[in-house]
């Protein structure tokens, strides 16, 4: 996977020439996604509707803005409600497979994460009773999702760009500090396509809302750039501090005042570190790797290394991060990752507003 981070701060330092190079690229770029987007809208055939409810969850910009963990929280949702759900996902970063669709339920967890991808091998841990089919084609994953399971609600994760798949509700994902990265698109930003392709979006979420304060003021720019499609906030709540490899867990307060080393491959990994802050936690040092890294023998001695040599009391990761560790290599279960769950901060309006839609 592509660290965008690095890449950037790379590109940024050379000449103008360079510069000029990748703005040019930029602006291919955005002629090839209108191109795309107009093929889908032309054509009613490259789009299949599929006999249940269709929701994605997706961005517009390239890393990560919790849609996995808001994912989990939409199965939860409805699932509390009796109505039978299934994720679809592409699976990134999980190895080549023969099969058009690998489904994941309670029965078939065990498999490997490199087979499927560390998001829907989570999602599966995370929500046994809810399954999880991955694949490069959402339409033939959907289909088999109501075939096997007469799964009522189809959730797609990362699916706003996956535009062969007709969905009911576009659930776009902005971080609520850099919604829109520097505003430039892939290669110059992270801009997977043009701000202006929200106008396909049914509803906003911001994501890692800091404050009142902040939240407001990118609902006001959203509302009035945008002005019908609603607006909701949401941050990560940690819930519990869980042992790797093990089902012990501590409340999050088991981080307060302690230094910690926090290691990560995610989308946006200051992100974590501020959850960790937010927990009370001071994070002495923290170690950034590629998004879907596979973590090594080598990696968990050098993280063991660096938590010695700046003296922290937990070395602490997140559930993604988890998946991907040697569970073999019996240290690791010295190491902590952090539970969280999605909390909105206008839950009930939200809720009436998704099963209004929904129609349950």
């Amino acid at each position: 996977m592509i660290d965008w981070d690095r890449l950037q701060n790379n590109l940024y330092s050379r000449n103008r020439t360079i510069r000029k190079s990748l703005d040019l690229c930029a602006q291919l770029y955005s002629k090839a996604v209108h191109r795309r987007l107009l093929k889908y809208y032309r054509s009613r055939n490259l789009r299949k509707r599929v006999p249940a409810k269709v929701i994605s969850v997706g961005n517009i910009v390239a890393g990560g803005t919790g849609k996995t963990p808001m994912v989990r929280w939409l199965c939860k949702h409805f699932s509390d409600r009796g109505v039978s759900c299934a994720i679809v996902s592409r699976g990134y970063g999980r190895k080549r497979s023969k099969n058009d669709v690998t489904i994941l339920n309670k029965s078939a967890h065990s498999r490997s994460w490199l087979n499927v991808g560390d998001e829907p091998y989570m999602l599966c841990r995370q929500l046994p009773d809810t399954p999880v089919l991955v694949g490069k084609n959402r339409y033939k994953c959907a289909l088999e999702a109501i075939r096997h399971f007469g799964s009522r609600i189809i959730v797609m994760d990362d699916g706003f760009q996956h535009l062969s798949l007709e969905r009911d509700l576009d659930l776009v994902l902005l971080d609520c500090e850099r919604p829109f990265d520097n505003g430039h698109l892939i290669p110059l930003g992270k801009l997977r396509e043009p701000i202006s392709h929200l106008v396909r979006a049914d509803v906003f979420i911001l994501t890692r809302v800091p404050s009142a304060r902040a939240e407001q003021n990118i609902r006001s720019f959203l509302n009035f750039v945008f002005p019908d499609i609603p607006v909701y906030g949401c941050f990560p709540r940690p819930v519990a501090v869980k042992q790797c490899l093990s089902e012990k867990r501590d409340p999050p307060e088991f981080l307060r005042n302690r230094d910690v080393l926090a290691f990560s491959g995610i989308g946006n990994p200051s992100s974590f570190a501020a959850t960790l802050e937010s927990c009370g936690a001071r994070v002495k040092k923290a170690l950034n790797f590629p998004d879907h890294y596979s973590y090594s023998a080598k990696d968990v001695n050098n993280i063991l290394k660096e938590a010695k040599r700046a003296g922290v009391e937990a070395i602490i990761t997140t559930e993604k991060d988890e998946i991907r560790l040697p569970s073999k290599i019996e240290i690791v279960k010295q190491f902590y990752c952090l539970v969280i769950e999605v909390q909105f901060t206008d839950e009930a309006e939200f809720c009436e507003w998704l099963d209004g839609r929904i129609g349950i």
